[in-house]
């Protein structure tokens, strides 16, 4: 009946009646859906200035309803709308400009964006209200994007329901509201927001005590199964973890095909694995490519080892680099390891140190401090060069300040010698050495310990001297376990003169070849202290000492030599 009377004032000019017309061929409501008759009675209405018409005549080049698609055209008539204060071509035209379209040669202009999605949030159009909030977020302007998402959000509006909830679970823009964020997520969810659904399940993840993995998980769940892709990509990851590797797969194909990069690393993982029902190499490279694509650093590094392994790709060593490379630049561990091995390898195969060099420099002058560490390390040995202490040392402080253990070591190493300027500052040698003790660096809690015991940028403590012999030691290394030994054979040991203790800490030193533990050894198979006395033995033990130049050791094989011919 509506569309008898609109057709009967449409056919006499009435331009808001040619216009109601043309979105009911439009939808289908009260008339069969005719796109191209509602494109022709919005012509009608655009011919009077009718700026709905004009908004709808866009809407319909955007999308290409009754009309061929063309987004300049949809340009111009959302423009002629919004001229006329139409604010659902205001938010149109900002979503457009937005993002930008290659096709159509319409450049990105955020600028641009904002100004027509302010224009129609001042008339109150909440999705504009929402945009706009986004944009000053993007922009680091929290407490404008809140005071927008606050204003959609009054309307109900569960997208801007659910980033208020964020800002307040995060306290970007305003005070940190927990019992708020889970109040505005709620009221998303009930709307049917994915990602307040998934942003619920994060939520209790991170902050219900105890946690209730049910709940969270059945949110993540629901996302879930609104296409939320980090929802399935979430969702893969527990069903990989309970080993159900078939719905693992299924729920990252979702999330992947959605363009999730994690979830095509994982993907790609799978197919390369046992996981899948078959492996398939080149499967995996495909997936792996398009995490890459995004700059997934777990993919390069994935995408390198399938280049240096030839799986599913040629072999191609220079391949493999480059993508370690990436990785190693976004601070992927393994990769840096990898790129470490590689290198070294290199050097051992070709003693090809100056390519090793270059490979180097390139990585530590973008900040990998793996690279900067063994960049001074070649500066240090004369590698390519005639040693270079003074260059070793920047490289090693720039990986030291990194938080690179061994750099860290290294950098109090020269700091506790003269190749520092100035020489021989313990202070400095005794901050570094702590920073890589710390972290567990053996050669660090060894000489960090030597400070301690002689009084070397800090107060004498015997105590705490042993504290780090004994760390040292018990990872193995040689001259902690001789000077273990050695506090052990003394009178500062509690109790004193423990030769047994000693005699072990003794020996595992001398296996390593550390020569004073070599003849403090023979001394102890000499008079038999913690040990049954074995002249033979300590000869032995004298003469490997002697050999490796311990004057100790050559004076007692002299003294035996003369007591056996007295």
């Amino acid at each position: 009946m509506a569309a008898k009377y609109y057709q009967m004032a449409a056919s006499q000019g009435h331009a808001d009646a040619q216009c109601r017309l043309g979105s009911m061929y439009e939808s289908g409501k009260g008339v069969d859906q005719d796109y191209p008759k509602a494109v022709e009675w919005y012509r009608k209405a655009v011919e009077q200035g009718n700026a709905q018409a004009e908004y709808h005549l866009g809407r319909m080049y955007e999308n290409g309803y009754g009309v061929a698609e063309d987004l300049i055209k949809a340009i111009k008539w959302y423009e002629k709308a919004a001229n006329q204060e139409c604010d659902h071509a205001q938010y149109n035209l900002g979503s457009i400009y937005e993002i930008g379209n290659d096709i159509a040669k319409v450049a990105k202009d955020c600028l641009k964006a904002a100004e027509f999605f302010r224009k129609a949030a001042t008339r109150g159009h909440v999705k504009a209200q929402h945009s706009l909030g986004l944009m000053y977020q993007k922009f680091q302007d929290n407490s404008n994007a809140v005071e927008w998402y606050r204003k959609a959000a009054s309307h109900g509006y569960d997208a801007a329901l659910c980033s208020l909830g964020f800002m307040e679970e995060n306290g970007l823009g305003t005070e940190r509201n927990l019992t708020q964020a889970r109040h505005h997520y709620l009221a998303a969810t009930t709307r049917g927001n994915d990602i307040a659904q998934y942003n619920l399940g994060l939520f209790i993840e991170k902050f219900d005590k105890p946690y209730n993995a049910y709940m969270s998980i059945e949110w993540y769940q629901k996302a879930a199964n609104r296409g939320n892709a980090s929802a399935q990509y979430t969702m893969g990851l527990k069903h990989q973890s309970d080993k159900n590797n078939i719905k693992a797969m299924e729920l990252y194909q979702k999330a992947a095909i959605q363009g999730h990069a994690d979830a095509q690393r994982c993907l790609g993982s799978m197919y390369e694995g046992d996981e899948a029902a078959s492996k398939d190499y080149p499967k995996a490279v495909e997936w792996y490519r398009k995490a890459v694509e995004q700059g997934n650093a777990q993919a390069e590094y994935h995408l390198g080892r399938m280049y240096e392994n030839g799986y599913g790709v040629s072999e191609d060593p220079t391949e493999a680099i480059k993508w370690y490379e990436k990785a190693a630049n976004q601070g992927y561990v393994l990769a840096q390891f990898q790129l470490d091995t590689w290198y070294e390898r290199s050097c051992e195969e070709t003693q090809d140190y100056i390519k090793a060099a270059k490979f180097y420099q390139q990585a530590a002058d973008q900040g990998d401090p793996s690279a900067q560490y063994n960049l001074g390390s070649m500066y240090e040995n004369g590698h390519c060069t005639t040693p270079n202490y003074s260059r070793a040392l920047v490289w090693y402080q720039k990986a030291a300040e990194k938080g690179h253990a061994d750099a860290q070591y290294r950098t109090g190493s020269f700091f506790e010698s003269e190749r520092a300027t100035p020489p021989l500052d313990y202070n400095k040698a005794f901050e570094w050495y702590s920073k890589a003790a710390g972290k567990g660096q053996t050669d660090a809690l060894y000489s960090l310990g030597v400070l301690y015991e002689y009084g070397r940028g800090v107060t004498i403590n015997i105590l705490k001297a042993k504290e780090l012999y004994q760390k040292a030691a018990e990872k193995g290394h040689a001259d902690a376990q001789y000077r273990i030994g050695s506090f052990l054979e003394s009178e500062r040991a509690t109790p004193p003169l423990q030769y047994n203790n000693a005699f072990e800490w003794y020996r595992k030193a001398a296996e390593k070849g550390q020569t004073d533990a070599l003849y403090s050894l023979g001394v102890l198979y000499e008079y038999g202290n913690g040990v049954t006395m074995n002249i033979l033995k300590a000869k032995e033990l004298y003469q490997k000492a002697a050999d490796k130049g311990n004057h100790s050791a050559q004076v007692a094989i002299l003294r035996l030599h003369f007591d056996n011919n007295t």
